[in-house]
């Protein structure tokens, strides 16, 4: 994994960087529950200390040949941020520094997260900076619009919503993991479905395990099943005089009969 340090709304806002949407990406999905549960996580964070970051995880992107970067894990969040900074726009004032987070060129109406391919998702987004007397089209941006106005209400923001406002801007935090330049259309649908198909990004254990020892995934396991004794199997190379001994997992692993 190439990681970077943490971004923020705040820090990609400086850059002319372009989050691209592909289209082999779902829409976003979100319901109540999972909306609701990072909006209330950043309030708690905002409200426990206003100088610290709160973490979204990491987000996979690969840079494409006009530099920029095509979303193959992390589109929900992306999402959830810039509808956030939407409303937060509309909410507090017009001139709110995210909109420089929102908008790539706000005079030419070029927004910073792009939906390839869908067209009423670029509307909708528009829809909410423009305040249109309209209908939004995508389901889940109105549900999301819906949540955030109660969440305000009931976290009882009305009063503080430009603090808050500033510590999401400044302080929701993620990593970025850039892919390997040369991966083509097919390798990066084929990661995405490999990231999603559990629900879930790896953990850095689970990426140690496939890059180094997936061969000895097995053996692997047991080590880290730190609830049980290690025990050896006899086709594993470790022969009965050993067993018992305290062993490290350098002993474990050169005991590779492969």
């Amino acid at each position: 994994m190439k990681l970077s340090a943490p971004f923020t709304p705040s820090s990609l806002s400086i850059t002319t960087k372009k989050l691209v949407i592909p289209i082999y990406q779902r829409l976003f999905v979100w319901g109540e529950e999972q909306i609701g549960n990072l909006l209330r996580d950043l309030h708690d964070s905002y409200s426990n200390d206003e100088n610290k970051d709160y973490h979204l995880g990491v987000i996979t992107v690969h840079e494409d040949e006009e530099q920029q970067w095509e979303i193959v894990d992390g589109q929900q969040r992306l999402t959830f941020l810039t509808l956030l900074g939407c409303e937060l726009i509309r909410a507090c004032n017009s001139e709110s520094n995210w909109n420089s987070f929102i908008w790539l060129d706000k005079d030419k109406k070029q927004l910073r997260l792009f939906f390839n391919g869908r067209e009423e998702d670029r509307q909708d987004i528009h829809y909410v900076l423009c305040e249109q007397k309209a209908t939004f089209k995508n389901a889940a941006f109105e549900r999301f619009s819906e949540c955030f106005r109660r969440f305000v209400v009931k976290a009882n923001l009305c009063d503080s919503l430009g603090a808050f406002s500033e510590y999401c801007f400044k302080h929701a935090a993620f990593l970025v993991n850039e892919l390997p330049s040369g991966y083509g259309a097919e390798e990066l649908n084929l990661h995405f479905e490999k990231m999603n198909s559990t629900g879930r990004q790896l953990s850095p254990l689970e990426v140690v395990k496939g890059k180094w020892f997936a061969t000895l995934a097995a053996r692997w396991n047991r080590c880290m099943n730190f609830d049980k004794v290690f025990t050896n199997v006899p086709s594993e190379g470790i022969n009965d005089n050993e067993q018992g001994k305290s062993l490290t997992l350098k002993d474990v692993f050169d005991k590779n009969d492969h």
